[in-house]
């Protein structure tokens, strides 16, 4: 069970992938292309708007991540 951010994630990826939807290699050779069919799926948007909105907490995650991982 998702949550509305969770499910705006997965439909803004695959709405990304649709602009370039190849998997493996020799793409520019026409092959690996897929087409992903679903249902409708919740606004992308609202993912976008999430990261806008946690952007500066994120960052500082990543930085605290990058102490640690040194």
């Amino acid at each position: 069970n998702a949550n509305e951010i969770e499910e705006s994630c997965l439909a803004a990826a695959l709405e990304r992938f649709k602009e370039m939807p190849y998997i493996g290699g020799k793409s520019s050779a026409g092959h690996g292309e897929v087409e992903i069919m679903h249902s409708p799926l919740a606004d992308a948007q609202i993912y976008y708007n999430y990261l806008k909105e946690h952007k500066d907490e994120m960052r500082a995650w990543v930085r605290e991540m990058e102490g640690i991982l040194k």
